[in-house]
């Protein structure tokens, strides 16, 4: 397949994929689809330039022929980079893997200290602490000043306490912690 071929499927591909997102007519330029589409789409935003420039690449392989040969025949650095362009809009990162880490949780049973030992010893400014009882998880929240001191001292000072997870407790809102796997990273 020659590469003007190729560029035009990727080209055809990515501004049938704009007027989708668009939601714009036929007759709309494909500058305007980019254009629009920057604004809400950070895929489109990052190659809008790129877009632009292959527009009139698209336009001197479409329109400009002599003796029915394209004049203008896109080199293979072009044709990746709008095959690629075409790929990460019809099929973006999803947030899962790319975001995907191990969450290090506690229960509402567990002692204070542990809590303390682990965000002390991880550099943690948060934990999450799950209540079989609840939907949702609660997170503890430490005063800086409890994280950063000697590991010794905030056993001594939290082994005297009782459980008071409810002191420094605060409900995580279900939308920050529920994201569905398929999302992807620009919808986020």
């Amino acid at each position: 397949m020659l590469n003007s071929e190729r560029f035009l499927n990727a080209f055809n591909k990515i501004e049938h994929r704009l007027r989708e997102l668009t939601k714009q007519e036929k007759e709309t330029r494909f500058s305007t689809l980019v254009s629009k589409a920057s604004g809400s789409y950070p895929i489109v935003r990052q190659f809008s330039d790129d877009l632009k420039e292959f527009a009139d690449l698209r336009n001197a392989i479409v329109h400009e022929r002599m003796d029915e040969r394209v004049i203008a025949e896109p080199n293979d650095w072009a044709v990746e980079r709008i095959e690629h362009i075409a790929s990460l809009l019809l099929d973006p990162p999803k947030v899962i893997p790319h975001f995907q880490r191990e969450v290090y949780t506690l229960a509402i049973s567990d002692p204070i200290a542990r809590a303390v030992r682990v965000m002390f010893e991880r550099s943690f400014s948060q934990i999450p602490i799950y209540d079989h009882s609840r939907r949702y998880p609660s997170t503890m929240v430490l005063p800086s000043w409890a994280c950063s001191r000697p590991i010794q001292l905030l056993d001594g000072l939290v082994q005297a306490w009782p459980m008071i997870f409810s002191v420094f407790q605060k409900p995580l809102s279900p939308k920050s912690l529920i994201t569905p796997r398929r999302r992807t990273t620009s919808s986020s």
